[in-house]
């Protein structure tokens, strides 16, 4: 029965809990609007695939190092 009262929150109500930094939602505003004309340029245009094998990398210049790829490695393998 409560499943039958459930109500949908409304945008404003989400947004009072969900807090971005502004840097992060800037990065995922430019994100999406690559993806986007990306999309619009070539229908089989997937963002994430060109840009999920460069992400180990950047991660290990940055210092991520050795336990942030062992984590992506098992991620992977859970995966397939």
């Amino acid at each position: 029965e409560e499943e039958l009262n459930f109500k949908q929150p409304s945008q404003s109500e989400t947004m009072k809990y969900l807090q971005l930094p502004s840097q992060l939602a800037f990065v995922a505003r430019a994100i999406t609007q690559m993806s986007g004309v990306g999309s619009m340029l070539d229908k089989e245009y997937e963002f994430i695939d060109c840009v999920a094998e460069a992400v180990p990398e950047l991660q290990m210049k940055r210092g991520a190092g050795i336990g942030y790829l062992a984590g992506q490695v098992f991620k992977n393998f859970m995966r397939d």
